[in-house]
């Protein structure tokens, strides 16, 4: 069957969807696609707290390890590589299970959005990356202030790309979110936030333990990236 619902695994930083995910597909004829922005990246691995080897030859995962870590990338790439693995899956006879704590590349995959058709403009995004933050966000909320009202002004990345689409003449950096693309089953795993906190401590200690800082050590070494390359500013 190609019509099978897209099954989605949503919810925040440590709430347990690669877990969730995991024991989903063991029990049925499922393929997990990350919808990650940062376990696109190779190399990016304790940070990103990617499916382990393990847990990756029991059930098949999906754009994980697919970028150098120097690479661009964005919510418009995701969308068509994802959409593709999803189809793929399904003419295969399997459930797709989207899972990962980037909304925007869910919603990108699940709606047929617009993206406001700018294209990446390398010498604008430079030339921004050098102002901060608090002058970036004053830039967005003379040009699109709506925009700007759903973003924090420390999220840097997102900020430009707001300004990069609303000086090319796009939709103001509005993404106007269109029809449905798949029928799907969305499911949001929550709990108290004072749980929810020590989960994230938990993690991050552990993280620490199996060698995170010496993973960010050795991809700043390269002298393809810098703190301001894309992979180096995720939350």
């Amino acid at each position: 069957m190609t019509n099978k619902p897209v099954i989605v695994i949503a919810g925040p930083t440590a709430s347990g969807k690669s877990a969730v995910a995991i024991e989903l597909a063991k029990k049925l004829n499922c393929q997990i696609v990350s919808a990650d922005s940062v376990q696109v990246y190779r190399g990016l691995d304790i940070g990103s707290a990617k499916a382990t080897e393990q847990e990756r030859s029991e059930v098949k995962h999906h754009l994980i390890d697919v970028l150098d870590p120097w690479e661009d990338y964005s919510a418009a790439s995701f969308c068509g590589q994802a959409c593709q693995k999803i189809e793929e899956i399904r003419a295969q006879g399997d459930y797709p299970v989207l899972c990962g704590g980037t909304g925007f590349y869910v919603r990108s995959v699940l709606y047929d959005l617009d993206f406001g058709g700018a294209s990446p403009d390398p010498v604008l995004r430079a030339s921004l990356q050098e102002k901060d933050e608090e002058t970036l966000y004053q830039m967005l909320l003379e040009l699109a202030p709506l925009q700007a009202e759903k973003l924090h002004k420390n999220d840097k990345k997102r900020v430009i790309r707001a300004i990069e689409i609303a000086q090319s003449g796009g939709d103001k950096g509005e993404f106007r979110q269109q029809k449905k693309r798949f029928d799907f089953y969305q499911f949001c795993l929550d709990m108290p936030r004072e749980i929810l906190y020590e989960r994230i401590d938990r993690r991050v200690d552990i993280m620490v333990q199996e060698g995170l800082i010496e993973e960010v050590q050795n991809l700043l070494s390269d002298p393809r990236i810098t703190p301001d390359t894309m992979c180096m500013q995720s939350i």
